[in-house]
Order: structure tokens, then C-alpha cells, then sequence
């Protein structure tokens, strides 16, 4: 861990935030964090988000407040505004010609109320590019 705080702490933190901003945006989809991430309405929700201690100061209560619009900027309200990076990959290496095992996980089939939430989150996904359909013969090694 320490090994990686250093390689992150020799990068310079300035021009990576607007290197990793600027790809971030060009493959982000429309939303109010990439057009306006400022704009009062949009900060106002993030503060009704955020859950602040009642056993503060009025004055500390008010400092975490302008922390929090200062960096508005990094808060998602919704899928669609999670901004892609460029610096985490993941990628399986599996071998085209492995041979897989053909077993299933044992495991409760999913209530009605579930599958409801579940297919109404994976279509939110998908609709804000974090996931994308694939054919079932691609799914052979993870399933």
C-alpha cells in the first residue's frame, strides 16, 4: 500500500486531475456534472445527500457545507454522472481454449421485488455506459 501512496504522490496531482478530467469528459455522458457541476441546484442536492453530524458547531456545520459545494465537482447524484477514468483496467485473461467447468451456483431464485430492482439498476447501467449486453456465450468463464 505504501509502495502504491508513493507512485500516486510522485504524479503530478494538478495536471493528472485535468488529464484524467479531460478524458473523463470526452467519453462522460451528457449530464449537469460535466456541463455545470457548480450550479446551485445541482450543489444543493448534494448537500441534501450528505448526512452531517448533529453534535457540531454551527460554524463547523457550515465549514463542511463549503467544503462540500467547493468540490461538487467530484460528486455523483446518479449513474449517468459516474465519469469513466483511464488509469484502472480490468481485464480476464482466460484462455480461449480452456476448457470450463459446466456447474452452476446454487443459489435462491430472486423475488419478484429483487428481480424488479435488479433489471431497473442493470438498465440504468447500461443506459449510462457502465455496462453493455453481451451475447450469452460470452458470460461461459464468469457464470
Amino acid at each position: 500500500m505504501e509502495r502504491l501512496a508513493a507512485a500516486w504522490d510522485e504524479r503530478p496531482a494538478e495536471t493528472e486531475r485535468e488529464r484524467s478530467a479531460s478524458f473523463a469528459n470526452s467519453r462522460a455522458p451528457e449530464s449537469q456534472r460535466t456541463r455545470d457541476p457548480f450550479n446551485p441546484e445541482r450543489v444543493r442536492k448534494i448537500l441534501d445527500n450528505v448526512s452531517i453530524s448533529a453534535d457540531i458547531t454551527a460554524a463547523q456545520r457550515r465549514e463542511v457545507q463549503e467544503t462540500l459545494a467547493e468540490f461538487a465537482d467530484v460528486f455523483a447524484l446518479d449513474l449517468a454522472e459516474v465519469l469513466p477514468v483511464d488509469f484502472v483496467t480490468h481485464k480476464l485473461n482466460v484462455d480461449p481454449d480452456a476448457k470450463l467447468p459446466r456447474t452452476r451456483a446454487s443459489q435462491p431464485g430472486l423475488t419478484a421485488a429483487q428481480k424488479s430492482w435488479y433489471y431497473d439498476k442493470l438498465d440504468e447501467m447500461e443506459k449510462a455506459g457502465i455496462v453493455a449486453r453481451v451475447q450469452s456465450d460470452f458470460v461461459k468463464c464468469v457464470s
